[in-house]
């Protein structure tokens, strides 16, 4: 398998889902971050990655394609 390029990222994020305009707060923020690496092959790129956000939920992820 030839790797073409190799990509490693990080992302910072912050948001929420409220029914009413008014009850948004920076206090309400949910913040969450990442970590992935990705190669482009003759297959596609290919990433996986790893999300945790407040509250100790996390995921792994695997992206193709």
């Amino acid at each position: 398998m030839l790797i073409f390029l190799s990509i490693i990222g990080a992302s910072l994020e912050a948001g929420n889902v409220l029914q009413d305009e008014d009850d948004i707060d920076f206090d309400t923020l949910v913040t969450a971050g990442s970590l992935f690496i990705g190669v482009d092959t003759f297959l596609g790129p290919i990433y996986l990655g790893y999300g945790l956000a407040e509250g100790s939920r996390d995921s792994f992820y695997f992206l193709s394609g």
